[in-house]
Order: structure tokens, then C-alpha cells, then sequence
């Protein structure tokens, strides 16, 4: 009950740093105390750690007593007790370092409470001593003329030292002080960050048994009265050392996640109803909302995956509602609404029904384009906003269909209107960090220019982190499709803004926008990190081997800790795996919740993860 009690209060303190494991120190409850003076505060995160520390040999020169005096002060002060924490010199009535003497005549003024100082005292030393081969050298005056310290007996004879080399008289007390701060600092911790993760760790482990020996020495339990104090102590760094344990690393299997997928869907094998969702907040939309195609794409993925009969009857069945849309062109989405859906059909079935939809949808998206412009007009309204002819960087998603299109069918109009769009899109949307505007309006009459800002985004100047990974997965495809080096240049521009951004967490799953503030009560975006990683897994195909590591690493990061601390825990679930997505934020819409996209582009980046052989 301790152990787990101590575990709680310590993880509550370190919870900010779960993504590389932490490690559990269960001692006392009575620890609290401990932690509530402000120690962990003073030094950060304590408990985390990359590489364990190892000790190197730290001289003889660890052994000496100021050492001991500096350990048991050091404790003492972030405990708050330094008026109790008291000790006797080795030379009667002298001052040790920090800490007065508090003795007359040889004799203890505070008993109980300075016995289970010593104690503690004895035993850092005897910790810190042992790794160092120097345990047998590590010696000090027991206050009790005579007996034994713990492990370590005593070197004295009637109050005398055997070996006074190793103290140090008063009067010399700083120099050696000095000599052994610096020593330890060299020799004992490699770097500073190993310095400071180990010291924490170690005044934990003093502090956990100096309370334990006050209050066995409170309630009149005597350890001289047990039979064996070294015995105590060393369970006491067995139970200590086999509690701490770090918790357990996070990592990534893809085939079983799709497994936990694909369960998850198979309730849509009996599902009479086709229904078509989008969030919680929207559990159903009709074919023409931009987000109708992404559950059917879902669906063949798995079938892709399986290929059992069930699963490509069921992506058929909620495939084909779809159809009426090829001959749309009220919206620049047909890519996300029948590529996703009809274009995965078709290239995993073949089946010429599917191709039929998709070149007419082709037909349909191409008849928004401006020659003038030079690209394919977004949205029909914004006459309230003053705009002419908007243009957004999600639709540059849609470009991979134009480029089907031009493959299949032969014409070559096609292929030019996808690559001009590119073009334009990358002439005037990003700016000299290579962050895009979500929006830029252009003028019908000269093609140039009006106004560029945002409209799902924070503020004109920032970056909607949905928008970066939609432009970084739309040059991508667009490099993948042209072999224009302009394009690849600019992926790997877009990636290098995404993946060094000052303000990307440390979990990789960015703020809704990249400028927003960095908190915890700051919505995250799920969608844009799977768009991201799904895009660096591809473009990672297409770069020189250490940037390619990089971009592997990053997707390993996002897929890792997305499928492991981004599920949507909800009694029924429905549709939804993910959590956490972030949707229309300055228009309350559908923020930090699941959002079907993020289905579609996990379960993507998931096949090209497993692809790839990460």
C-alpha cells in the first residue's frame, strides 16, 4: 500500500514527462513531506532518464569525511530539518563544514533523531563508496565508542581515529570541500544532464530511509537492537532497487494495430444502414460534405489488408452511395470524396465501375480551373469575406486524382492543370520559413494576388498545423507524379518547418495551430500529425539516408505515441479509434474530438509503416 501510494504521489509530480519512461521510487508515504519542499521543483524533471548513469572511480579523495558532511547537509536542507540534523566532529566541538556540532562532552544532545541521521549518513557513503571499489576505506567515527556503523565498521579505539588521513581537520575543511565537489562532478557524473538526473535520485533514496530510521527511532524501536544493521540496510537498497522500474517503453506494431482496426470496424459487416460519419459532433453527413469519402477508403484499406470477401463487400456497400457525385462541381473535394473511396476500390479491385465514376468526377474537378489564375478555385462562396477567387492549401490534396486521371485516360489536360495548380500554390502561398497561409485569394482579371491569411487558423500570420501537413502530403504526391525537383525541394522545406518547429510538443502531435499557445489546455490535432507522418513515409523514399532516418524517426514518434495515447476511450465508439482532433476551432466546430479523417490517414500511414519494414 506504501509502494503504491508513493508511486501515485511521484508520477503526479512527473507526469509531463511520460514520453520517455519515468522511473517509479516507492518508499514511505511519509515521502510527501519530502516532496512538498519544493525539491523536485528546484530541480526540474529528476526522474528521467536516457542512458542509467554509471559510476567511474571518484579517487580516494570521495572518501573523506567532508563528503559525508555535504551528503547529510544536502539532505537535511531540502527536507527542511537542518536544525535536526545534526552530527559530532570527529575532533570533539568542532564545526563540520555547514553543520555546528551539537555535542558536549562526547555526548549526543538529541539521541533518537541524530542516531538515525548518522545512519543515513553511513549508508550514503557506503552507496557511493561500494561502485567505486572503496568501501573498505570509506570510514568515520561511530558516535557510540566502539560499535559497528552499519556495513562499515569502526576504525576508533577509545575515540581515537585509526586512520587520520582520511578526515580532515577543521581548520582545512574548505579546500578539501572544493576538491571533492569538483572531483565528483568530473569523475561520478560524465555530463551535467546525468549530474542532474542522478543527485535527485540518490537524496530521494537518503531521504526515503532517514525518514524510515526517525521514525522507527520515534516510536522506540532501537536499530542498535537489531542483529544485524548492515543486514537492514542492504534489504533496504534490494527492495529500494527492485521497486524502481521504468515504466514501460511505448512502442509500435503495426500489424496489430491494424488487427485492433480492423475488430473495431468489423461491426460495420452487419451494418444494414450505410451511414456516412464525420465526429461525434456531426455522427452523420450526407455524400456531399467533403468528408464522405474518407470511411469507405477506411474500409478498402483493410480489405487490402485481409482480403476477406466480408470486408470488400462492406467497402463496396459503402462505396457506391457515392456515385451521383462524378458529375459535382460545386466543390474542389472530389478528391478526398471519390478518390479516397472509388480510387482505392479501383486500385485494389480493378473493377470498371469504379473507373467509370472516377473519370467523369476528374472531368468535374478539372472544370473549376482558371487558366487565368492557374489553379482550381476553392470554394464558391466568401462574396461576405470580399473574395474573388480563393484558393486553399487543402486542395492541393486533390491533385493526385487529376494526376490519375491524366494516366488513365490519356489526355494531357489533366496533368497540366494539376502541375499548374502546384506551381501556383507554391509561388504564393508560403512564406520565407516555408509555413503556408491557409487561404490566398486572387484577383479573376490579372491572376495575381489580393489577399492572403487564414480561415480555419489562429490568426493570417500563423500556421494551421492542419494546413502544413496538407501541403507537405500534396507535394509530396505532386513530386511522386512530375519528378519536378521543385516540387521535392519545397516537401522538404514544409518538413523541415513541421519537424523543428519551436512550439511541436515533444509527443509530435501538434497544437491545433503552430503558433498557439503551449499548454495543456491547448487543443491538440491528431489529423495533422498522421497527415504528417503518412507524408514523411513516402517522402522519406525520396531523400539522402540521414534525412530519410529523420523522417522515419519522426512518423515511428507520431505513430508510436498517437496509437498508444490518442485512442478514443468512449463506451461506444462507433466509427472513431482516434481522439483528439481539432477541426474548425475559430468557428467551434468539431474541436478535440474524434474526427473521421484522422481514421483515414492513420490507417494509411500504418500500411506504409508496415511497407517500408521500419
Amino acid at each position: 500500500m506504501l509502494t503504491r501510494s508513493l508511486q501515485l504521489i511521484i508520477e503526479d509530480k512527473v507526469r509531463s514527462i511520460r514520453d520517455k519512461g519515468f522511473v517509479k521510487i516507492p518508499c514511505l508515504s511519509s515521502l510527501r513531506t519530502f516532496l512538498q519542499v519544493g525539491c523536485w521543483k528546484r530541480l526540474g524533471n529528476p526522474l528521467v532518464f536516457e542512458d542509467r548513469p554509471s559510476l567511474h572511480n571518484p579517487k580516494s579523495v570521495l572518501n573523506s569525511l567532508p563528503m559525508n558532511y555535504f551528503c547529510s547537509f544536502v539532505i537535511a536542507n531540502l527536507v527542511g530539518w537542518t536544525q535536526r540534523c545534526v552530527k559530532r566532529s570527529p575532533t570533539r566541538g568542532t564545526i563540520t563544514g555547514p553543520i555546528r556540532s551539537h555535542t558536549r562532552g562526547g555526548q549526543l544532545r538529541n539521541r533518537p533523531t541524530t542516531y538515525a541521521n548518522l545512519l543515513m549518513t553511513y549508508f550514503f557513503s557506503f552507496v557511493i563508496a561500494n561502485p567505486a571499489g572503496r568501501a573498505g576505506r570509506c570510514v568515520k567515527r561511530s558516535p557510540i565508542r566502539g560499535t559497528r556503523t552499519g556495513p562499515i565498521r569502526s576504525h576508533t579505539r577509545r575515540g581515537q581515529l585509526r586512520n587520520p588521513p582520511t578526515t580532515t581537520p577543521a581548520s582545512r575543511h574548505r579546500r578539501p570541500f572544493g576538491a571533492v565537489m569538483i572531483i565528483f562532478a568530473i569523475f561520478v557524473m560524465p555530463t551535467p544532464s546525468i549530474f542532474v538526473e542522478m543527485v535527485p535520485l540518490m537524496i530521494t533514496l537518503m531521504g526515503s530511509f532517514w525518514i524510515l530510521l526517525t521514525f522507527l527511532s520515534r516510536v522506540d524501536l532501537k536499530i542498535r537492537r537489531f542483529p544485524n544493521k548492515g543486514m537492514f540496510l542492504l534489504l533496504g537498497v534490494v527492495f529500494f532497487f527492485s521497486s524502481c522500474q521504468k515504466e514501460k517503453e511505448e512502442t509500435l506494431d503495426p500489424g496489430q494495430v491494424l488487427s485492433e482496426l480492423e475488430d473495431h470496424y468489423r461491426f460495420l459487416l452487419e451494418h444494414d444502414t450505410v451511414f456516412l460519419p464525420r465526429s461525434p459532433e456531426r455522427p452523420t453527413v450526407g455524400i456531399k460534405d467533403w468528408t464522405s469519402g474518407f470511411l469507405p477508403g477506411v474500409l478498402w484499406y483493410l480489405y487490402a489488408e485481409n482480403e476477406q470477401e466480408a470486408w470488400r463487400n462492406t467497402a463496396h456497400r459503402f462505396t457506391m452511395p457515392l456515385a451521383p457525385l462524378k458529375s459535382y462541381r460545386g466543390t474542389h473535394d472530389l478528391g478526398f470524396m471519390l478518390y479516397n473511396s472509388f480510387g482505392n476500390g479501383y486500385r485494389i479491385t480493378d473493377e470498371p465501375a469504379y473507373k467509370s465514376v472516377l473519370t467523369e468526377g476528374a472531368y468535374s474537378l478539372a472544370s473549376r480551373y482558371d487558366s487565368t489564375v492557374g489553379a482550381i478555385k476553392s470554394w464558391d462562396w466568401g462574396a461576405r469575406e470580399g473574395w474573388q477567387y480563393p484558393v486553399i492549401i487543402d486542395n492541393m490534396m486533390n491533385l493526385e486524382f487529376l494526376f490519375w486521371a491524366a494516366k488513365t485516360t490519356g489526355d494531357d489536360r489533366f496533368y497540366h492543370i494539376a502541375y499548374n495548380h502546384a506551381k501556383t500554390t507554391l509561388k504564393h502561398h508560403f512564406r520565407a520559413d516555408h509555413g503556408s497561409y491557409h487561404v490566398v485569394d486572387y484577383d479573376t482579371l490579372t491572376g495575381e494576388p489580393r489577399w492572403k491569411g487564414t480561415y480555419q487558423g489562429m490568426a493570417d500570420p500563423t500556421a494551421w498545423a492542419r494546413g502544413q501537413a496538407w501541403g507537405l502530403y500534396g507535394f509530396t504526391a505532386a513530386f511522386r507524379e512530375t519528378r519536378d525537383s521543385t516540387f521535392l525541394r519545397k516537401a522538404h522545406q514544409i518538413a523541415g518547418f513541421i519537424t523543428q518547429h519551436p512550439n511541436l510538443p515533444v509527443d509530435k502531435v501538434p497544437y491545433w495551430d503552430f503558433d498557439a499557445e503551449s499548454s495543456e489546455s491547448t487543443p491538440r490535432d491528431v489529423s495533422a500529425a498522421v497527415i504528417t507522418a503518412s507524408a514523411l513515409l513516402e517522402l522519406q523514399t525520396y531523400s539522402q539516408r540521414q534525412q530519410s532516418d529523420h523522417y522515419k524517426s519522426v512518423a515511428h514518434e507520431i505513430l508510436t505515441n498517437v496509437s498508444n495515447r490518442y485512442r478514443y476511450n468512449h463506451k461506444n465508439p462507433g466509427c472513431f479509434f482516434l481522439d483528439h482532433s481539432t477541426g474548425h476551432l475559430p468557428g467551434d466546430s468539431e474541436v478535440d474530438m474524434p474526427i473521421i479523417y484522422a481514421e483515414y490517414y492513420f490507417v494509411e500511414a500504418l500500411i506504409r509503416y508496415a511497407k517500408y519494414a521500419i
